[in-house]
């Protein structure tokens, strides 16, 4: 049987409220900053391949740096998968009203303690479950028929993605560790992943 490889963009958003220092209120809902948007127009004339599907993050931030491929593309089709969200791990009702300056020292001991099965409260789900998503992701890519897909998403997830195509042999724990060392992409920053 023959095996075909496609190739999938995998895109950041833009600058975020949050990105820019900002005080949040919902990590789902957060906005791109006049910048955000501007790096988003900007990128839509830097990627020139034109996609056969654009995957997109629920996240207000996502679905935001997507609007101008989707009107440069208006016959591509567009959908919208929840498992591509950014990996939520500190409770999103004590993070609200807060900067990631004060959120700063919750996120260097969530990681240095480092248990994959941790969950911090309601609404905020352990490493498992998040590479769980980056998993299913995967399969259903895969299980698509186009070969060149756009998926707009956040650092996190794109970075969990990028790890989990390597086929390590990681207990979660040690993967936990490995991605923690990884080089996150900057806004509106993208990589072009093949998958088989």
């Amino acid at each position: 049987m023959k095996v075909h490889m496609k190739e999938i963009y995998l895109i950041r958003h833009g600058e975020s409220v949050g990105n820019a220092g900002k005080s949040t209120i919902d990590h789902r809902t957060m906005p791109l900053t006049e910048r955000g948007w501007k790096q988003a127009r900007t990128l839509v004339d830097r990627l020139m391949v034109v996609p056969e599907l654009i995957v997109v993050s629920p996240f207000t931030r996502a679905q935001q740096t997507s609007r101008p491929f989707q009107e440069k593309y208006p016959d591509v089709p567009v959908e919208t998968w929840d498992e591509t969200c950014e990996f939520t791990y500190l409770a999103p009702a004590t993070c609200c009203n807060t900067t990631a300056a004060e959120r700063l020292p919750r996120v260097t001991e969530y990681w240095e303690n480092g248990n994959p099965d941790y969950i911090d409260g309601d609404g905020a789900e352990s490493f498992n479950a998040f590479v769980g998503r980056g998993h299913r992701t995967m399969a259903k890519l895969r299980e698509r028929p186009e070969k060149q897909i756009f998926l707009f998403s956040h650092a996190m997830f794109i970075a969990c993605f990028i790890l989990l195509s390597k086929q390590l042999e990681l207990d979660r724990t040690e993967l936990m560790r490995e991605f923690r060392q990884m080089s996150l992409l900057r806004n509106t920053e993208f990589v072009k992943l093949d998958l088989y």
